[in-house]
């Protein structure tokens, strides 16, 4: 595999993923697509975990994320102040808002 097919599969799943987010928001919030839109001046996307880590990976996901046809606007994409910390703390609150659904342990 070439670093360009490897950077074409990388856009093809940006694409992708900024269609399934529209679509999903959309669906969930029943809002039209320019209100949507509109909201999304706002989205910010941060960047945590090991694979943010190496020194340029943030100019070249916000390079890659250009070259995308992402359909949302994207306000800012900037790494976490404590990116290994901030992946296990996201995991934590999914895990207690999972358990909040279920009626906490038994």
């Amino acid at each position: 595999m070439t670093l360009a097919s490897t950077e074409q599969d990388v856009l093809k799943v940006i694409a992708e993923l900024g269609k399934a987010t529209a679509f999903d928001i959309n669906r969930r919030i029943g809002l039209t697509l320019g209100y949507v839109e509109y909201l999304c001046n706002y989205l910010r996307i941060v960047l945590s975990g090991g694979t943010s880590l190496p020194k340029g990976f943030a100019d070249r996901f916000r390079q890659i994320l250009e070259q995308s046809k992402f359909p949302l606007p994207v306000r800012e994409v900037r790494m976490a102040s404590q990116p290994l910390r901030s992946v296990a703390k996201g995991a934590l609150v999914a895990a207690s808002a999972d358990e909040s659904k279920i009626g906490g342990a038994q």
